[in-house]
């Protein structure tokens, strides 16, 4: 009989690029410069290095999970093998929801970029299109973001070949970004701003 299924297509980079693309999103472009202008100021860095020991012990969690519960990983296969059916179907729908939150809030981050990419060439979107809805103001539907999802789901529907590259490919460009703001920020470092 003639075997069915998916064809492998992630190698040991795809799968390293993979997971730092999920690791390092769009939030730390959008939510950082803010946190740190109106809120954190340099105690963004002490709030950074807890998130981080947070989601090492989160790491450290799921691979104990994994070495021991040998099925698809994920917050669902696990529950359901621990505590039963119906804390897993809670854990599955607060993952959706997660999930939705965060794509909504990268694709708002993607939009903002655009924008400001668009209004670097003399180009905007009409008002009524260009925010969320408040009729007060005019703005109805914020069709960038919304534009946005819909280019990403049609990458994902094409293959997953697509999908890892056009992954690789934001890796690749965020980590430049990255590289070229330290790089170039170094050497605007003020010790006196650390401290009111």
């Amino acid at each position: 009989r003639d075997r069915t299924g998916m064809h492998r297509h992630l190698r040991l980079l795809d799968l390293i690029l993979l997971g730092i693309g999920a690791m390092v999103g769009t939030g730390i472009f959008t939510i950082t410069g803010t946190a740190a202008a109106t809120l954190a100021g340099p105690a963004l860095v002490v709030s950074i290095i807890i998130s981080a020991l947070c989601v090492s012990m989160s790491a450290f969690f799921y691979a104990e999970f994994a070495s021991r519960i040998p099925a698809n990983g994920g917050a669902y296969s696990y529950l359901y093998a621990v505590l039963g059916e119906f804390p897993a179907w809670i854990a599955g729908w607060l993952t959706i929801m997660e999930f939705m939150t965060a794509v909504s809030s990268v694709a708002s981050g993607w939009a903002s970029y655009l924008k400001g990419l668009l209004n670097g060439f003399g180009l905007s979107m009409p008002r009524a299109l260009n925010g969320t809805f408040n009729p007060q103001a005019g703005t109805y539907v914020d069709l960038l973001p919304i534009l946005v999802l819909v280019f990403v789901t049609g990458v994902v529907l094409l293959n997953s070949k697509a999908a890892l590259r056009f992954n690789s490919a934001l890796v690749v460009l965020k980590f430049s970004a990255l590289a070229l703001f330290i790089f170039v920020g170094i050497f605007f470092i003020k010790p006196e701003n650390w401290s009111h």
